[in-house]
């Protein structure tokens, strides 16, 4: 499991015709993607075409959503009906992901880690620990580098004693988490268990919540605005813009780790 899955919502109002509601992916508008051809007088003459309009504009994709993301919060629940879940994938990365024919993927992990290869172990009195290599190139939104220490951040948010605790399998065996290098995280278990293959938290950037998080107010740490309007994580679109019970727009992120998405997205849901 990559990702806190379970998340509430609440529903809004219908506001709009039934048609609008039931179009989970409601309009689906990209723009040309390819130039014009050039015209037979610029071939004649020799001369560059000019690209169309068209051609020039970015690419955009619009989705229709029933549920509207209220945050970008751990120990928010979403339910998984009417697309909202669907959302974070624009944005989130985390150690790993499962594809759809059910195998796991490394995502900001250099790979998976493995018995056989020794960076998996399981030790005699029955604990465990893993060591992960992350990608060299994974930067955050705001174009910090996301480190080892992010998931240091991370489990020290995630088992921060005032606040939720994250609802995946697995994680409640993880006795602690880290940061060998810049780029290799140790995550040690009290036991051994398969779910430690996949992601069992996600990372967040110190440089942006460590502070909030020292200063040990959580009412004022679970209203940060990082968690609404001024999120940043490492998927390949970035929020730009959030107008509440309206719309959600996502930019592609040009530094994202696998390269740059080639659509803009826009995400709506009232």
């Amino acid at each position: 499991m990559t990702e806190t899955q379970d998340r509430r919502h609440h529903r809004r109002p219908h506001s709009r015709p039934r048609a609008f509601w039931l179009a989970v992916a409601g309009a689906l508008l990209l723009s040309a993607a390819c130039a014009a051809p050039p015209s037979s007088s610029s071939q004649s003459s020799g001369q560059p075409a000019v690209p169309s309009a068209a051609a020039r504009a970015p690419k955009r994709l619009t989705i229709g959503i029933l549920q509207e993301p209220t945050t970008w919060a751990p120990w928010q629940t979403l339910t998984t009906a009417g697309g909202a879940i669907e959302v974070p994938y624009l944005v989130r990365r985390t150690l790993t992901t499962i594809s759809a024919d059910g195998t796991i993927q490394p995502q900001v992990a250099a790979s998976v880690p493995s018995i056989d290869r020794g960076d998996w172990r399981i030790n005699p009195d029955g604990t465990m620990e893993q060591t992960w290599k992350l990608k060299p190139n994974v930067m955050w939104h705001d174009g910090q580098p996301l480190t080892a220490d992010d998931f240091v951040f991370s489990y020290e948010m995630a088992t921060y004693p005032a606040l939720p605790k994250p609802i995946t399998l697995g994680f409640n065996l993880i006795t602690g988490v880290q940061a060998l290098d810049s780029q290799t995280v140790l995550i040690s278990f009290k036991g051994a268990t398969p779910l430690a293959g996949q992601a069992l938290f996600e990372p967040y950037p110190r440089h942006i919540l460590g502070d909030a998080l020292a200063a040990g107010d959580v009412d004022r740490f679970m209203n940060n605005e990082y968690w609404t309007t001024a999120y940043v994580h490492a998927g390949p679109y970035k929020l730009a813009n959030w107008q509440p019970g309206t719309m959600q727009t996502f930019t592609a992120f040009p530094s994202f780790y696998d390269g740059a998405p080639k659509i803009t997205p826009s995400s709506s849901a009232s």
